[in-house]
């Protein structure tokens, strides 16, 4: 690791703690922890432009949260779920980074993109280039635009309903019972009349699969 590689990253972990906990008070949630997978070249350390070489990080924030805590009362079940030794309900996202290696060549902004569906569209809209979740070749990077300009790009997993596919951005929270079913339940409003209107609940394993109509019994 190159010198003052390992602080540079440790202060943009503590930014990426900001985000994910919505600035709320540490008495109300925290980062409990900053698991680090991976930390390489881009593209063999290749040079875009003044900026110099990028470098892709690639980890897991892991969250705690006070059920407690007045803030946390709009996390519906939060209470239910299972705790650590300190009371706290635990949850973890996945997070992937692209930036400068050198940190005197970045210029000091970072793009957080809000994934749809465990997506990452960002690289694709300002570089011109097809949409990629884990961007590893040249194709993937398209024309450099937001690196040659220094942008530090951040992908943090949001949505816990994306499916576990590789290198998708999801949340794993938990599950209030310990049991993990793996269905959601989604209810349809309808803008028919009426008399023409049917309510339904269906059920899903995740959002492209196909949907089952649960029967009525009343």
């Amino acid at each position: 690791m190159e010198p003052g590689g390992a602080s540079s990253l440790l202060r943009f972990a503590f930014a990426l703690i900001l985000i994910a906990t919505n600035a709320r008070s540490p008495a109300n949630a925290r980062v409990s922890a900053f698991e680090l997978l991976s930390r390489t070249d881009v593209l063999g350390g290749q040079a875009f432009g003044a900026t110099g070489a990028y470098e892709k990080i690639v980890g897991t924030l892991h969250f705690a949260d006070d059920p407690n805590a007045p803030a946390n009362r709009r996390i519906v079940d939060l209470g239910k779920a299972p705790r650590n030794a300190r009371g706290e309900v635990e949850s973890s996202a996945n997070v992937m980074i692209l930036q400068p290696k050198d940190p005197a060549r970045a210029n000091g902004a970072a793009i957080v993109e809000i994934s749809n569906r465990g997506g990452k569209g960002l690289l694709y809209h300002a570089n011109q280039t097809a949409p990629s979740m884990d961007p590893t070749t040249q194709a993937d990077f398209g024309d450099g635009f937001l690196m040659k300009h220094g942008f530090t790009v951040v992908w943090v997993g949001w949505q816990f309903d994306v499916p576990a596919k590789p290198n998708a951005m999801r949340l794993t929270a938990p599950v209030t019972d310990g049991r993990s079913r793996g269905w959601c339940v989604r209810i349809s409003m309808s803008t028919l009349p009426p008399r023409k209107r049917r309510s339904a609940i269906t059920v899903k394993p995740h959002t492209p699969s196909p949907t089952s109509t649960i029967p009525q019994t009343c």
